[in-house]
């Protein structure tokens, strides 16, 4: 509805002013606009959209954004966010391979891949957990790549049950396991009004 364009125009304004009052300068270039539905949007044309502007700069429309390292996409699905994951991972753990063969301490690989590698799955994984049977089966090949570096067997071809044993051996969570694990965390962070989520909340009040 036009009313409610425009009172997200009157919000942008005053955050602006609030930007100015504080200090604090906005770069509208890196500012977007990203309508979340799960309407089919009829307006496709440019000029068939609200033009929100910031400080005079028009503002581009997106179907995906990156926030604090988050791709968030117009229908809230998570594809688009688990497959660049995916790729980083991915691009990371050949980095690793080829550049740290310095060492051939399974100990030492098991730390590189947890710190520099797994590390990537595990940022705000609550959020966009995957649902997907293929991100999730690419996610295990990931790890089973990695526990092969691991443990210095990449001619290796392990059957799921020996690759079970072996993510024990190296105290190694299967990943679906760890996405729900790190799940269950949050959500007892919140029953017990522990979580930063419940601190924010609380002070906004």
């Amino acid at each position: 509805m036009d009313s409610d364009h425009q009172q997200l125009q009157r919000d942008i304004d005053a955050l602006y002013h609030w930007s100015q009052v504080n200090r604090m300068k906005f770069h509208p270039d890196k500012c977007k606009v990203l309508v979340v539905t799960l309407k089919r949007v009829q307006n496709i044309l440019p000029f068939d959209r609200f033009a929100y502007h910031l400080n005079g700069t028009y503002l581009d429309y997106m179907v995906n954004e990156k926030d604090l390292g988050v791709i968030v996409s117009e229908k809230f699905s998570w594809g688009t966010h688990c497959k660049s994951l995916i790729n980083k991972v991915n691009q990371r753990l050949g980095l690793v391979r080829r550049t740290c063969h310095f060492t051939k301490c399974s100990n030492q690989h098991r730390v590189l891949y947890l710190a520099l590698i797994r590390s990537i799955f595990e940022h705000c994984s609550p959020i966009w957990h995957p649902h997907h049977t293929t991100h999730l089966e690419l996610s295990e090949i990931l790890q089973r790549r990695a526990v092969k570096w691991i443990l210095r067997e990449p001619l290796s071809s392990y059957s799921d049950s020996e690759f079970l044993r072996k993510q024990y051996k190296l105290d190694l969570l299967p990943m679906r396991s760890k996405f729900v694990l790190t799940d269950l965390v949050l959500f007892h962070k919140l029953y017990i009004n522990q979580s930063i989520l419940i601190c924010l909340s609380i002070s906004s009040i």
